[in-house]
């Protein structure tokens, strides 16, 4: 077999369930000319049994005992043969123009070591939650203080040149919460050129086991993550002016986490670090904390969010203000999943959202945006030509296909 440009490297512990699919959505690609490596992180399941109902020359399932994903990534590292490095978890799925895409952009910028693209978030029906355009960032490319805050583009989203992965030494093995957020940082620190490209290439699936719901896990993994970036020698005096800041944006997360999966006192205890590092976060008559437990309650699927945001003002940190009333938060959320849902095209969905914000708090029928969202919306239902409109980023995808395709039946 000639040696392949791409390798492609999906980790798995006891996914069984999920593989398959995410193997067909990589040999599914337009773009061929990959190497497909399939790390068994010590399965007990049937995982080894779906690998070999695949014939394929393009696969190689390796087996090691089990010692968390970033092991197994770096195990596929070292015996990938392509120059530049995708990853996948088994779990969520490539779009069928994820390699094509980037590989051909990635030639384009010789200088670049990582490229990344965006995502669509699905819950496990494939019904369609968000998209990511982590190129809509103030940052013309990522760089280190982005990474502070925020992911240049799921692992699922991105192709890194091999030779930078070595340089670094691949995904740190102590840490398997935050391990990308460490090596895109790490890769920055080594003065690894990023870019981003404006296409949706990978679909990342929200289910019931998602390790981003586990509160502990991933709140030692932040701090771990930003300890580590701060201990760094040499760090740039614009980096280190963003210490505090960077950690209350991580105390703020990791709170959202722990309330949600209900862990009260230690969302109380985050959400007060949180506010004590960055005490602008709370303003007289508005709050970027709440708007942050907000924005986080909309990527979850499956939890009460009467439940989660009443568990957040009745533990909320003593001698901090309390910007909203339960009622209020409520129509806040309504809202802004009224304007998530108007920007995946699910039009039905916004009128109910709207009327659910403003019977709770009639001020916002004075914000002109809102009313006009939901009459727009009304309107895109009169034309039902609409609904299979071609979303942005997609590449000629509509929004069923996205849908059908997150499915990928059988």
């Amino acid at each position: 077999m000639s040696t392949p440009h791409a390798s492609v490297i999906i980790s798995t512990y006891n996914q069984g369930h999920f593989i398959g699919q995410a193997i067909r959505s990589v040999l599914g690609q337009t773009w061929s000319n990959f190497e497909l490596l399939i790390v068994d992180d010590g399965s007990t399941d049937n995982t080894r049994a779906v690998v070999a109902s695949f014939d394929d020359a393009r696969i190689r399932y390796l087996y090691q005992k089990n010692q968390e994903r970033s092991a197994a990534r770096n195990h596929g590292i070292e015996r990938a043969r392509g120059e530049v490095i995708a990853f996948l978890d088994a779990d969520d799925l490539y779009l069928p123009h994820h390699l094509a895409t980037l590989t051909t952009a990635l030639e384009k910028l010789p200088e670049c070591g990582l490229l990344a693209g965006g995502s669509v978030t699905v819950n496990s029906e494939g019904q369609i939650i968000n998209f990511y355009y982590p190129w809509r960032a103030p940052e013309p490319t990522p760089d280190l203080a982005s990474c502070l805050f925020r992911s240049p583009g799921y692992i699922n989203a991105v192709l890194i040149r091999k030779s930078w992965l070595e340089q670094v030494g691949g995904f740190d093995v102590t840490m398997n919460r935050a391990e990308d957020r460490d090596l895109y940082a790490r890769l920055a620190l080594a003065g690894c050129p990023m870019a981003w490209t404006p296409a949706v290439v990978s679909v990342y699936r929200m289910h019931g086991q998602n390790s981003i719901r586990d509160a502990q896990a991933m709140r030692v993994g932040v701090q771990r993550f930003l300890d580590k970036v701060f201990a760094a020698a040499d760090l740039p005096e614009a980096v280190l002016a963003l210490k505090e800041k960077a950690y209350a944006a991580g105390y703020l997360s990791t709170a959202a986490l722990a309330y949600a999966a209900g862990a009260v006192e230690q969302g109380q205890a985050d959400l007060a670090q949180t506010v004590a590092l960055d005490p602008t976060l709370i303003a007289r008559t508005a709050s970027q904390v709440m708007e942050g437990l907000i924005a986080f309650a909309l990527t979850l699927t499956g939890i009460d969010v009467q439940t989660y945001f009443n568990a957040i003002l009745s533990h909320w940190p003593a001698g901090v203000p309390c910007p909203h009333s339960l009622r209020q938060v409520l129509a806040h959320y309504a809202i802004a999943k009224m304007f998530q849902r108007y920007g995946v095209g699910d039009f039905a969905a916004v009128p109910p959202l709207w009327w659910a914000g403003v019977r709770r708090d009639l001020t916002w029928l004075r914000n002109r945006g809102v009313t006009s969202v939901a009459v727009r919306a009304w309107l895109q239902q009169l034309r039902p030509a609409a609904q299979s409109a071609v979303i942005p980023y997609l590449e000629g995808f509509t929004r069923e296909q996205i849908t059908e395709f997150a499915r990928l039946a059988k």
